[in-house]
């Protein structure tokens, strides 16, 4: 039903099958961890190393300086 809307709302085939896939994937993962019991703080502490390791992946490029200038900075008024 989400990715149903997400596809009518986001206007594609692929924004749609990429909102069904998020939800799959963690709602399969959680149901794995449920069913492992023994190894689920194993299964899950490699599950988050790898997201953390994807995420410093995917932004290891990204500067944070500029972002923070692009959008003006801290204010320092009160």
């Amino acid at each position: 039903m989400i990715a149903g809307y997400a596809w009518s709302v986001l206007g594609g085939t692929r924004a749609g099958a990429s909102v069904l896939a998020a939800p799959a994937t963690l709602y399969g993962f959680l149901y794995l961890l449920l069913r492992l019991e023994d190894y689920a703080l194993l299964a899950g502490s490699l599950a988050l190393f790898l997201i953390l390791a994807f995420v410093m992946y995917v932004t290891r490029r990204m500067d944070w300086y500029e972002l923070k200038l692009r959008n003006g900075g801290p204010r320092t008024e009160l």
